[in-house]
């Protein structure tokens, strides 16, 4: 193992199981485009800030551990907005804050500049496998094939389904370093399967400056109290603090990406992160901080259905009113599943060896006496790509034993 690493991240989405729905093949071709209804209007501000906030408040109501990708399960629902039409693409819309061809320009620009990060290993990939002489329409072919660089493989569901999501898995397993191996369990795909869509994210780096070894120390729990190893730093960094929550940054090297850490105010606060809150820890002025956090390990697998229904995408999943029609018509194709897992590790030898490598800080303001974060709580934590400030990974540890 490279000891330089701080931590990896990991995440797939097997994002969209697509079947046949209930009614009659469409035998005419509507006059519609691969970006349906919405604008095509440039994306601004941060990309799915708000979507994250309501992902992380949907799946997490109390503490408990949770590692999610907002931006895979973004990129993955881009793809399939690419291909809806009328009410089903307006409700994706709402979902995501933004519309086909806008939001998938604004997704792969931010996947680009992450792969140019310095110091960092990041890969992002996106695959597309669809039942063969279905009449998939060319602008959804092309669209996804250029922008996602996701062409069609096309393989027959209705003869070989579980063959099929073993060579899924493989490539998910390829695309992640094994760390996420099954991600689609047997009897998922089925004979019925029409298409499935895959993003993939692997992410992992180094600290900008090495953090400390403190040995065990007590976590509070939801229920109990554990003793884990801990890390800490006192270094210059953002500092937020409001009558909520308190907040600060550790900065992978060279500052392109950082894990952003909030804790409530309050002892046994159950709050929901707001949304923009990591940005805005992100963007605070800088302060001496001594940070103290334990070394953890996360995964994290969930089928996204029940909560995307709960958030307002319902047309998608249903048999009878789900349009995807600019992707075929030869059927009226409806979503079956979307299934998403992460992981994350934080380690202490990692963190170690981060030392190695590692350059010093300079405080520039005057003495003064140290804020203070100690994550001996549950809290929540975010993966940012700083530039754009795109949450790249979200979480909340409850128990890191």
């Amino acid at each position: 193992m490279d000891r330089r690493e701080f931590f990896t991240l990991a995440a797939a989405l097997g994002a969209v199981s697509l079947i046949p729905g209930c009614a009659a093949p469409v035998t005419s071709r509507p006059s519609v485009s691969p970006s349906g209804s919405g604008s095509t209007a440039a994306v601004s501000g941060p990309v799915l800030a708000d979507f994250a906030a309501s992902l992380l408040a949907s799946l997490a109501p109390k503490p408990k551990n949770l590692i999610i990708s907002p931006w895979s399960i973004g990129i993955a629902l881009s793809m399939i907005r690419e291909g809806a039409v009328g009410k089903t693409a307006d409700q994706l819309d709402a979902l995501l804050g933004a519309s086909a061809p806008a939001l998938g320009d604004a997704l792969n620009s931010q996947a680009a500049a992450f792969r140019k990060a310095s110091d960092v290993q990041v890969n992002i990939a996106n695959a597309l496998w669809g039942q063969k002489d279905l009449e998939w329409l060319q602008p959804f072919r092309d669209r996804l094939a250029k922008a996602y660089g996701a062409p069609l493989n096309q393989v027959d569901f209705g003869t070989h389904p579980d063959d099929i999501r073993v060579d899924i898995n493989d490539w998910v397993a390829g695309q992640t370093k094994n760390k996420i191996k099954d991600l689609l369990d047997q009897g998922l795909v089925t004979s019925s399967t029409r298409m499935v869509l895959v993003n993939a994210v692997y992410f992992k780096a180094a600290w900008a400056m090495a953090m400390d070894n403190l040995g065990d120390h007590e976590f509070r729990t939801p229920d109990k109290s554990v003793k884990v190893p801990f890390l800490g730093q006192l270094a210059m960094r953002p500092w937020f603090e409001d009558d909520s929550w308190q907040g600060s940054v550790q900065y992978c090297k060279n500052n392109d990406f950082a894990l952003v850490t909030v804790l409530p105010t309050q002892q046994d606060s159950t709050a929901a992160v707001p949304s923009g809150l990591f940005g805005k820890v992100l963007a605070a002025a800088p302060a001496e901080v001594n940070l103290r956090m334990p070394a953890w390990k996360t995964d994290y697998k969930t089928q996204l259905r029940p909560v995307l229904e709960t958030l307002g995408v319902e047309l998608a999943f249903n048999p009878d009113l789900a349009d995807f029609s600019a992707m075929t018509t030869k059927e009226k194709l409806y979503l079956d599943f979307l299934i998403h897992q992460a992981t994350i590790e934080v380690t202490a030898d990692g963190i170690e060896a981060a030392a190695a490598t590692a350059g010093g800080m300079a405080a520039g303001a005057a003495p003064s006496e140290p804020k203070r974060l100690v994550l001996d709580r549950p809290f929540s934590y975010a993966l940012m790509h700083v530039p754009s400030q795109a949450p790249v990974f979200v979480g909340q540890l409850a128990d890191p034993s």
